[in-house]
């Protein structure tokens, strides 16, 4: 893994970390598009939802208004996958 802000910083193939955009919002990490750095192969990954945590501990988190765990950071991860700001990256790609 290497950061990097330019693509010419680099001089070999690599997993690329830019800090770009800002936290929780999605479309902020998928600029620039890829037609306007060429020289560049972005790779679209998608967040897998977790499993939600069950039993007693859960029940009794429900019973005191509070989410269990899994719950909240799937709705995260699932805004994250299906944000307009991918599906419009994507489309782009070639």
């Amino acid at each position: 893994m290497v950061q990097a802000r330019a693509a010419d910083a680099l001089s070999k193939p690599a997993f690329v970390l830019t800090l770009i955009g800002q936290n929780e919002d999605p479309s902020g990490k998928v600029r620039p598009a890829p037609r306007e750095v060429p020289a560049v192969t972005f790779v679209h990954v998608t967040v897998p939802l977790t499993i939600v945590q069950t039993g007693a501990k859960a029940w009794l988190k429900r019973r005191l208004g509070k989410a269990p765990w899994g719950e909240q950071e799937n709705v995260v991860r699932h805004r994250f996958n299906s944000a307009d700001a991918l599906i419009e990256f994507l489309a782009k790609v070639p």
